[in-house]
């Protein structure tokens, strides 16, 4: 599977006094539709993909499910939103399905 356009991101750090402190991020990973047209098999052939957003220094890892539910569908929205397809045509799976998937550490 060729992918054609990567929004995967990686891990920051941040250096206070002379310590590295890891920031808090919270992922959100989406299948996207072969429909969308962003990876390709080695035929040519349109493929699913898989991407990964981050949101970057929250304040606790611990949500409850209602706002997980609607971070995870803001970040949806702006993901369809940058790659120019309805939202629908994303679906939300976990983190681990994602690393399996892309084969990717993040």
């Amino acid at each position: 599977m060729r992918l054609l356009y990567s929004l995967t991101s990686h891990f920051k750090t941040k250096v206070k006094k002379g310590k590295k402190k890891m920031s808090k991020n919270l992922r959100f990973c989406y299948k996207v539709d072969k429909r969308v047209g962003l990876a390709e098999d080695e035929f040519g052939n349109p493929g699913e993909a898989f991407v990964c957003a981050k949101a970057k220094n929250v304040k606790k890892y611990i949500l409850s499910q209602e706002d997980y539910k609607k971070m995870q569908d803001e970040f949806r929205k702006i993901v369809a939103d940058q790659l120019r397809c309805n939202e629908d045509l994303l679906a939300p799976i976990t983190i681990n399905e994602y690393l399996d998937r892309t084969e990717t550490e993040i």
